[in-house]
This record gives C-alpha cells, structure tokens and sequence, in this order.
C-alpha cells in the first residue's frame, strides 16, 4: 500500500470504539484506584477488630474454666496491624483436687499474651517472675515443691480436641522439691496431648499427657552440676472415660510411666532410669522401677534425702531396683543384664585405668551419712 492509499481518518476512532475507550478511562481514574489501598486497609482493620473480639473472648472463657480461680490485675490489649496482645500483671491461678487433697499455683508477676490474627492454633507467653507451686498434702515430700524463675517463655498450640503441645523455657531458676534446695540453669519443659489409639479397634480411645523436660547446671543442696538431656513420662488411663478427680482417674486405671531418664555429670552419663507409677485408694503414690548407675550409693541416698562421702565409681553399672509404697522405699541391687549378643573381654595384664569420683549429687554441706548394707 502506497502513502497514496492510507485513509486520511486512520487515527480516528468510531462511535463504538470511542464507548469502550471512555468505559477504560472511567476505571483506570487515579481517583478510584487511590481508593482500593483505603478500601483493604478498612476491610483489614474490621477483620483485625472482630478476631481481637474473639481474642478476648477466648481469654474470658479461660477465666470460666472450671474448678480454676483466676485473680489478675489490670489486663491491656493491643498488637495493631499484625499481632494479638493482651498484657496482665499480678496474675495468680489456682486449683484444688479432690477436696483439698492437691493443690497447685502459678503466678507472675507479668505475662504478655499474643497471637497472630491468621493463625488461631498458636499463642506465644512470656513471663516476669513466674512462680509454680504445687502440694498434695497425702502423698509425702515426694509431690511438693515450687520452682520460681524471673523471666521464661513459652508457646501453646491447640487443636479442636485440646492442647495439642505447650512449651516453656527459662534461662535459669531456684526451687524447693522434695525439701531440698534446687537451682537450674536453662530449663525446657514440653506437655503434648497425645490420642491412645485402642489395640481392639483402630479407633480414637482416650487421650493421654506426655511431658519431656531437658534441662542443664541442675544442683542439688549446691552439690555438683547435672545435665538432664532427657525426662520423658505419660500420664494415661486403662480404661476409657474422662477422670473429673484423681479418685476416678484411679479408677479408670491411671498411671504414670516414666519411659525415660538420663542425667549426665561431666559430659557422661551418670544414671538412666524407668518405672511407672499408680495411686492407691487412699491417695498415696505406689512406684516401682530400675535405676542403672555406676554410683548406686548416691543415687540411693540422693532419692532418701541423705548425704553420702563420694566414692569411686564401680566398674561396671549396677541396676538399682526400688519399690516406693507407703512413704517407704525398699531397694535391692543387681548387675546389669548383658546383652544376649556380648562376650566376655579376655583379660590382660593391663594396670586398669582409674576410676573416677562419683559426683556430690546431695551438696557438701551437709554431714557424711554412711549407706546401709
């Protein structure tokens, strides 16, 4: 096509072509399109507004739990555009069992509350002198202590069944358990809601608690440093049906299983454990296990309340069998089992290699008590 040939009207637009342009112009307006970031702010900050309602809601219900008494002073909330915050101080929370049977408290001085606005299932805690009491006035030393620490954090997942895993932590704490002085450096404390799964059918029976704590510079009475790589214990049921008071969780065959224990001294281990637990119609704790130890003597004494001279290690672990019932423990010590597979090393004319000390797990400062035979 020649210059000749092009239509002098190439550029115009016809009538129908000059609509759809204009219908363009109208929503590409810099005036309406300043509008939709305002539009999503508003539309956000009502979604924020109506999720902090439910926030608070679910903190007021927590207030309503049953058997609880809450107590806290002034409860601010905040956290605008991307958190959930609700800060509370002088909180005191606490409970009676079984008609004052056991008790237990928790309290802070200060706990800051949040959460995400789209993520529901998970809230983070932080705590300013947090202090956890508990006693049950029929079970011995064995179930009473506090533990008190100036600063911890947590977090709390749930699902539509309960608490599905709660996690606390602190640098470092001081405490009493069982009459005797405790200080700890970096403690973690894991509670996780597990489904027992019935063997008869594959279907959800009840649930049972599973608590692991890890720890490190545990001191006992100012003795030597213990790591805790890992504690791990069940609280579960027998028979299905959800316990409202120890006396029934008895009856529904609770026990408690310890299904691990490792304490470290110096890098090594110094003991391993495992057991179970029950409780007798008469609320006193009944239990039963093996201690596996190169220092059985202070192990034992370290579980009486004594203090004992530290010895050399023996050669060889020994399995420390206790049978707890009454306030009473009985003991018994045996070699530990070898593994079926193991031969005996043939002997040399090797000076042996010294043994170490075994650690002061009851603290020096107490007087030298001999173990009994």
């Amino acid at each position: 096509m020649t210059d000749e040939e092009v239509p002098e009207d190439w550029d115009s637009d016809s009538d129908k072509d000059s609509d759809r342009h204009t219908y363009v112009g109208v929503m590409l307006n810099p005036v309406s399109l300043s509008l939709i970031p305002l539009l999503i702010v508003l539309l956000y900050s009502l979604l924020w507004y109506l999720t902090m309602r439910d926030f608070q809601s679910d903190l007021t219900k927590q207030e309503a739990l049953s058997g609880w008494t809450i107590n806290h002073g002034t409860i601010t909330y905040h956290g605008y555009p991307w958190n959930l915050i609700a800060r509370g101080s002088d909180t005191r929370i606490r409970r009676t069992f079984d008609e004052g049977q056991a008790h237990i408290r928790i309290g802070a001085d200060k706990i800051i509350i949040q959460r995400r606005p789209w993520e529901r299932s998970l809230t983070t805690l932080a705590f300013e002198g947090l202090n956890i009491a508990w006693l049950a006035s029929k079970m011995g030393g064995w179930a009473k202590g506090a533990i008190n620490a100036t600063e911890a954090k947590g977090s709390l997942s749930t699902t539509s069944r309960g608490i599905n895993l709660l996690t606390i932590t602190w640098p470092e704490s001081t405490g009493r358990i069982m009459l005797q002085e405790i200080e700890t450096g970096f403690m973690k404390l894991h509670l996780r809601q597990l489904e027992a799964i019935s063997r008869k059918a594959n279907t959800t029976d009840h649930p049972e608690l599973e608590f692991v704590v890890q720890g490190q510079d545990i001191r006992i009475n100012s003795g030597d440093a213990l790591g805790l790589p890992m504690l791990r214990f069940k609280v579960k049921q027998l028979r299905k049906g959800k316990p409202t008071s120890l006396a029934s969780w008895r009856e529904l065959g609770g026990i408690v299983k310890l299904e691990g224990l490792t304490a470290t001294h110096e890098k090594k281990d110094m003991f391993t454990a495992r057991g179970n637990g029950t409780l007798s119609p008469k609320h006193t704790v009944n239990a039963t296990g093996v201690i596996y130890s190169r220092c059985p003597d202070q192990i034992r004494a370290l579980l009486e309340g004594r203090h004992v001279r530290p010895t050399l290690q023996k050669r060889a672990h020994k399995a420390l069998h206790f049978y707890y019932k009454l306030g009473e423990v009985r003991w018994h010590t045996t070699d530990k089992p070898k593994h079926k597979s193991g031969r005996k090393k043939k002997k040399t004319e090797q000076q042996p290699l010294k043994r170490p000390t075994c650690p002061d797990l009851f603290g020096s400062n107490h007087a030298d008590d001999k173990v009994p035979n």
